[in-house]
């Protein structure tokens, strides 16, 4: 689904662009034909009809297939990466390149199609070849940054649409530089399409004409530069950010992130201070649980490097961070190989042997768990010292050993039985004492060993017994 969207994006954006290159010479040589700058017999004439076969067929299918195979590295890229990939360097540049080729399409078409249509003869008998040249390059060039425009700033949402799956390293064009070509050069260049048809309706300019054109088109730069003042100071917080000035924690940022504006762009920015303040708690609250914590954490990367290095770990291998920062997890447990992927992870606790900064061996337990982190794996390993605990097990075979041979060596019979009467122990005293075995008498009921005359004697003993009562013979 997702690689349709973005093959259906790309496939747009070059229509888009080849559409406003294909209508430019439409309205630029209809606006000519309207301002006589050139005669209906002329557009009629072979040369003309070639001319205008090239500029409306020729050049827009070129840059339809320029734009398609200079977008081509983008759109493979993207569909074989994961949606947050970084963009590479290379790939941004290009994004960043793409306004100087646009408009480089548009201005060769401005200075050649006039050029080649002068030269062909196809100008006004009653101008100059030079005057008429310089109106009709002046004239395309208007048209072309005005029916070029639209395309150009809608292919900039599409291209906004694509960074959207992979962000971007650079600013490529700036919110200044888009009010000012929309505020600003297109009122004016509006004004000089205007000024020209006054022009050709009159056939003279007053001066009063030319300052009330220089003056709106003063007024309009004038209002523009103002609102990219306002929306400069309004920025300048993200601005001291993206430009790398110092702001390398959460509180700087904090400090940085104050609104300078009453409009959404101060709201969103006071938003941003929040959310940086809040990620600053959380990480304090992180670092205070993990610099706390009574568990060794180690953190591994997928190189299986050690990233995280927490005080108790500090502790329990005595080594420092910094000391055991970037190296291997099997150089802290030589015995212990970490999983290659989720699926292989153990689950229950494991006893490892941990190497301590001494050189001696330490009985551990470690619990592994995984996380994702900008499309990488990290493992993260909860480790104790079980030192005591081991050595206390040990103990307790010791004492079991010991307590095994005292009762398999004893002279006397000792032996047990469940409820029910069937033999679950007895040593080596039975051999002795019943001529059988014990396996041979092992879960079996004691009535089928008993003599005749001890069956109600030995009833009554079991029953006392059962009841808990002490019995001695």
């Amino acid at each position: 689904m997702e690689e349709q969207a973005l093959r259906r994006i790309h496939r747009r954006l070059v229509v888009i662009i080849t559409a406003s290159f294909a209508l430019t010479p439409i309205i630029g040589y209809s606006t000519a034909w309207f301002f006589t700058m050139i005669r209906s017999e002329q557009l009629a004439s072979s040369e003309a009809v070639l001319l205008l076969a090239l500029t409306t067929l020729v050049l827009p299918t070129s840059l339809y297939f320029y734009f398609k195979r200079y977008f081509q590295p983008l759109q493979e890229w993207q569909i074989r990466q994961t949606r947050h990939a970084p963009l590479p360097e290379e790939l941004d540049q290009l994004l960043k390149n793409f306004s100087d080729n646009y408009w480089l399409f548009f201005l060769l078409y401005a200075l050649l199609t006039p050029t080649l249509q002068h030269w062909i003869g196809l100008y006004p008998a009653d101008q100059s070849a030079f005057a008429s040249l310089s109106q009709f390059i002046l004239l395309q060039l208007v048209i072309a940054i005005l029916v070029g425009m639209p395309g150009y700033l809608y292919a900039l949402a599409l291209i906004g649409r694509l960074v959207e799956h992979n962000g971007f390293r650079q600013v490529h064009v700036s919110m200044q530089a888009k009010m000012l070509l929309v505020g600003g050069y297109i009122p004016l260049l509006t004004g000089t399409i205007l000024l020209k048809y006054y022009w050709w309706r009159t056939q003279y300019l007053t001066g009063e004409v030319l300052l009330i054109w220089a003056s709106l088109g003063l007024f309009a730069f004038a209002l523009t530069i103002l609102s990219i003042r306002s929306l400069k100071q309004s920025l300048q917080p993200v601005q001291e950010l993206i430009s790398g000035s110092g702001a390398t924690n959460y509180e700087d940022m904090i400090r940085r992130l104050r609104p300078r504006s009453t409009d959404e762009t101060g709201y969103i920015i006071q938003m941003l201070g929040r959310l940086f303040r809040r990620l600053g708690d959380q990480e304090s609250h992180v670092h205070a649980i993990v610099d706390h914590a009574a568990e060794g954490i180690i953190v591994v990367n997928e190189q299986h490097e050690i990233e995280t290095f927490n005080p108790a770990a500090e502790n329990l291998f005595g080594f420092s961070s910094q000391e055991i920062r970037g190296k291997s997890l099997d150089w802290l447990l030589p015995d212990f190989i970490l999983p290659c992927d989720e699926t292989s992870l153990p689950h229950e606790e494991l006893e490892v042997e941990g190497r301590h900064r001494t050189g001696y061996t330490i009985p551990m337990s470690m619990r592994i768990s995984l996380m994702h982190n900008d499309d990488q794996l990290y493992f993260t390993c909860l480790i104790a010292d079980i030192s005591a605990r081991k050595a206390t097990e040990q103990m307790l075979l010791d004492a079991e050993e010991r307590y095994r041979n005292l009762v398999e060596t004893a002279h006397d019979l000792v032996w047990s039985m469940d409820r029910e009467g069937c033999w679950t122990y007895l040593n080596d005293a039975v051999a002795r004492i019943y001529g059988y075995s014990a396996e041979e008498m092992l879960f079996r009921h004691f009535n089928e060993f008993q003599a005749p005359e001890s069956v109600q004697r030995d009833q009554a003993a079991m029953e006392r017994v059962l009841e808990g009562q002490e019995l001695l013979e």
